[in-house]
């Protein structure tokens, strides 16, 4: 009921009101969204301790921080006006790897690390009429009124918006077959997992999407969404993994290597956006095995 009603609330404030009035007006709902956040920031901020530097400093467990997290969320409420002008040009992609693969005609992954504003990226690419789905891990949370409503919204040639695990594998694959986008993140514990070296110690990283792209031949791109200022949303698309490195019966290290090494340089530049999912990845430092990169 809260999610409805912050959805259609949010929806009318939107058609009146532009984007700073907008957000200033939105402010106090998102310091109150952002309540039960801060009853869990000491778990947080201990994550954030275990973390390699620059993460490790980050000040995202602060109420403020917080609050423009729940900010940063609120642009969900509308994905059907994301592609008006005035929401167009608060949207931008950084490399051209993703047009490049569309053209290819070949299933495309993207994978990425819960950091910025990461459930954006998928109401970002379908408003810029991307056909772009979600891997979740929450079927459950997925089918919650208000995120039926979103996605419904902001569905593009009523393709599906997410799949879960609760979906039959063929009917993901059929999808990705037909030249579509699908949208995997590494820093979920579900399925298979390895170790990989990151800044002196490792992350937990799953290999879902790897093996995925293996199996369908598909291109595998690296991704981070941030927000560059406020409700400026910048998609940041690192190279894809080489062809020879995402194989059947292959070692996933090296392709899981080359993703997060597209993804650091990003996370490093912008700690203050990781989200506590990606924190937990990490292992805490006594456990954490040195790397060698």
């Amino acid at each position: 009921m809260i999610g409805m009603v912050v959805l259609h609330g949010a929806r009318l404030l939107e058609k009146v009101l532009p984007p700073p009035l907008l957000r200033l007006a939105l402010y106090p709902v998102a310091a109150v969204l952002a309540l039960p956040d801060l009853l869990t920031a000491r778990a947080s901020r201990k994550q954030a301790s275990q973390c390699p530097p620059p993460l490790g400093h980050q000040k995202s467990w602060r109420f403020g921080a917080l609050v423009r997290g729940q900010l940063s969320r609120f642009p969900s409420n509308w994905p059907d006006r994301l592609g008006q002008p005035h929401w167009r040009r608060r949207f931008q992609i950084h490399g051209d790897w993703l047009q490049q693969a569309m053209r290819s005609g070949q299933p495309v992954i993207l994978v990425s690390g819960h950091f910025g504003p990461f459930h954006m990226a998928g109401y970002f690419l379908r408003a810029m009429g991307y056909p772009a789905a979600t891997y979740v891990r929450d079927a459950a949370r997925a089918k919650l009124p208000s995120r039926r409503a979103k996605e419904r919204l902001s569905q593009v040639a009523n393709l599906p918006t997410h799949f879960s695990a609760a979906d039959p594998l063929r009917e993901v694959f059929h999808f990705l077959k037909q030249g579509n986008i699908l949208r995997m993140a590494f820093d979920l514990p579900v399925g298979k997992t390895i170790e990989v070296p990151c800044a002196n110690t490792t992350l937990t990283f799953a290999t879902g999407s790897i093996r995925m792209a293996a199996a369908l031949n598909a291109i595998l791109i690296p991704y981070v969404i941030y927000e560059s200022s406020p409700w400026n949303f910048v998609l940041h698309l690192g190279k894809p993994v080489p062809r020879e490195l995402v194989a059947a019966n292959k070692d996933p290290a090296p392709a899981a290597t080359h993703v997060l090494a597209e993804c650091w340089e990003v996370f490093r530049h912008s700690p203050d956006q990781a989200q506590p999912i990606l924190l937990a990845a990490f292992p805490p430092a006594s456990a954490a095995a040195p790397s060698h990169q």
